[in-house]
């Protein structure tokens, strides 16, 4: 009985899931650019275009946080050429991790039905479903690598625990971070050559990268590693410019004035009925990735709330499968488990209202989806050799081509000069734009002759414009 209850609430899980992030995409709302991103990514890794620049980014595809992992993902995506494919790819990620996380809390020998509590404290947790509201990236692959490494281990498999290694590292320049907190815990838990081991990967990875990988795209120095570029900086160059007192000071002001703290307490709160005194090494583990956050002084929510979740979730997980006594659980009262799950479902109702406040078209969406049906499908007849400047929401929907660009990119110019179209969301034009800007671009393309006509998208407001 209890078996077929894990089974079920994996299914669960992941349909709404796949019901949430289809639901942003086909609302025309994926206005985080990320998913617009990684669909030309895929696109043109799955057309052999390796050391090419992205158009919308200007970045070489894996020269963009080294996310090597994008090159498998992106195999299937010459047959299956759509963002639905990679937001799939991405729940299944996410419910595939669970049932890892099941199979080692059978391995350490925890009860049937705290195997149960383990799986909700895992589905109730805000961060997992934030990576459904926020697209697609590689950063949801944490929890599956982290939980199938350790699995491993367990199995004292070294070819496996190695490969699964090289897993990790690959879905993007931060899985160093990772890495280094797994060599914290061996080191902590006694094992230290596999702590050893794991420290090795972690350096020469980061040397890796920053020796040799980047400047192979960038021979200026100026790669693209994001906010996460300091990492590597420092470590080759901290002999030669050691990190002055006073920005670590502000460093550290800066984060206190940011959600960091908030975050990392409504990170923890489902798993808080497992920690105790033998989590320590877990725990220490997870500071590991958590820190860099503090001194990069980054006030970005997107980072805070989903890439470092991301990185961070594994540790409490595995955390609450050490905690996991027979003799404390079995002794819970029905009320209490009441209580229990009264927490997990305010925290994720509070969650989901926070997100749908964010997109309130997905609601709208799907009490009647087909005038955005209609027009996703004229937006994929566009000619693929057409040069489209578009929204964020709608980028991920131009994207299977060599020439697109959104507003939103700092290096985009007010003026769509040498574009075919321009395809605007003047209600919502996503992160990093505005409708200020939006409005001055269709202004400006009007001046200069283009025919502009005004569409009506269930609650959107969108305009296309095109050379006469």
């Amino acid at each position: 009985m209890t078996k077929r209850l894990d089974c079920l609430l994996i299914a669960l899980a992941a349909c709404l899931m796949l019901v949430i992030a289809l639901g942003r995409w086909l609302s025309l709302a994926s206005n985080a650019w990320d998913l617009g991103i990684f669909t030309q990514f895929s696109w043109m890794l799955s057309r052999g275009y390796f050391s090419e620049p992205a158009s919308l980014t200007g970045w070489p595809v894996l020269a963009d946080h080294a996310s090597f992992v994008l090159v498998p993902i992106s195999l299937l995506y010459r047959f299956w050429s759509s963002p639905a494919y990679l937001l799939t790819i991405q729940v299944l990620a996410l419910a595939g991790a669970s049932l890892v996380l099941l199979r080692l809390a059978k391995i350490s020998r925890v009860p049937p039905k705290v195997q149960t509590l383990v799986l909700l404290a895992y589905f109730f947790q805000p961060v997992l479903w934030n990576a459904c509201w926020f697209d697609f990236h590689p950063d949801s692959l944490f929890p599956l690598a982290v939980f199938f490494f350790w699995l491993q281990v367990r199995h004292e498999k070294l070819l496996w625990t190695i490969i699964s290694l090289i897993f990790i590292l690959s879905i993007r320049e931060t899985s160093v971070l990772v890495v280094a907190g797994l060599s914290l815990t061996c080191f902590l838990q006694g094992k230290r050559k596999l702590s050893a081991l794991l420290a090795f990967f972690a350096i020469a990875w980061t040397f890796f990268l920053s020796g040799f990988w980047y400047p192979l795209f960038f021979p200026d120095g100026h790669h693209n590693s994001g906010n996460y570029a300091h990492l590597f900086d420092v470590v080759l160059g901290f002999y030669r410019q050691p990190l002055a007192f006073h920005h670590l000071i502000q460093a550290f002001h800066a984060t206190s004035l940011s959600m960091a703290p908030v975050f990392f307490l409504v990170l923890i709160v489902p798993w808080l009925i497992f920690l105790d005194k033998s989590s320590t090494a877990w725990i220490a583990g997870s500071l590991v990735v958590l820190t860099p956050l503090a001194l990069s002084g980054n006030p970005n929510q997107v980072s805070i709330l989903y890439h470092y979740g991301m990185m961070i979730a594994p540790f409490f997980a595995l955390a609450a499968l050490e905690s996991a006594h027979t003799a404390f659980f079995l002794s819970f009262s029905t009320a209490r488990l009441k209580q229990i799950l009264f927490a997990f479902g305010l925290i994720s109702v509070i969650n989901f209202i926070v997100n749908l406040n964010l997109n309130s078209g997905w609601i709208v969406f799907w009490r009647n989806p087909l005038p955005f049906l209609q027009y996703y499908e004229r937006l994929s007849s566009i000619p693929a050799e057409k040069r489209v400047l578009t929204s964020n929401g709608l980028s991920a929907h131009i994207a299977n081509r060599r020439e697109a660009d959104f507003v939103a990119r700092p290096a985009a110019q007010l003026f769509p000069e040498g574009f075919d179209m321009l395809i605007l969301n003047q209600t919502d034009p996503g992160f990093g734009s505005s409708p200020h800007k939006t409005d001055l671009l269709i202004q400006a393309a009007k001046k200069s002759g283009w025919t502009c006509d005004a569409l009506s998208v269930g609650h959107l407001a969108i305009q296309e414009c095109a050379i006469k």
